[in-house]
């Protein structure tokens, strides 16, 4: 998966980020790149879906990202506060408390994700690959299509950005990793600013 600024202050938008658990239904689903939201009655991050009106957030870690784990051990959401570990720990090393039911392991992810709201330009592939693209042009408006994927919006739609660039393909240092070779892949992007 690729994810990538093209344009814009990130990585320095502490005021703009966030870090939460994922929902434990779309915990496998969530790809760096998908276009997600707080869930209202969790707190939690969850995949977009059509329709939905936001706020948005583009997701910066895969759910298994090792960063995402280390920092779902702790998590800052809201939600019944219960002892992490469950078992008993050595009067050496503090009780933290952790606050979200763990996955097997122990471990719950969370994630970050970055506003979509100010105007930054992004490279990204999570885009819904099943529009006609061919014929999108510079500065059509874009919405959020099912899964978290950006698409082409029609009238009535919730506006989440503007294309800046048409699906293309290019060389993606961070998309797959390959045994014995660099990791990359090629990709096909989009490129889209963030806005309303």
């Amino acid at each position: 998966m690729h994810l990538s600024p093209v344009k814009g202050g990130f990585p320095h938008k502490d005021q703009h980020d966030r870090t939460a658990p994922v929902k434990l239904e779309d915990t496998k689903l969530v790809q760096r790149g998908n276009v997600i939201m707080i869930d209202a009655d969790s707190g939690e991050f969850r995949l977009a879906q059509s329709g939905d009106t936001g706020p948005f957030f583009l997701a910066l870690q895969r759910f298994d990202d090792l960063q995402a784990a280390m920092a779902g051990q702790f998590s800052p959401a809201s939600g019944t506060k219960v002892p992490y570990p469950s078992n008993p720990v050595p009067a050496t090393r503090a009780v933290r408390q952790y606050n979200t039911a763990p996955l097997q392991g122990g471990i719950r992810p969370s994630i970050s994700g970055i506003h979509m709201d100010d105007g930054d330009v992004w490279e990204d592939d999570m885009f819904n690959e099943a529009v006609d693209w061919e014929g999108a042009k510079f500065n059509a408006p874009l919405t959020v299509a099912d899964n978290g994927l950006i698409t082409l919006a029609k009238d009535g739609d919730n506006v989440i950005g503007f294309l800046v660039k048409a699906p293309y393909q290019r060389y993606c240092n961070d998309a797959v990793a390959v045994d014995s070779m660099m990791t990359g892949a090629t990709r096909w992007v989009i490129q889209f600013q963030c806005g309303k």
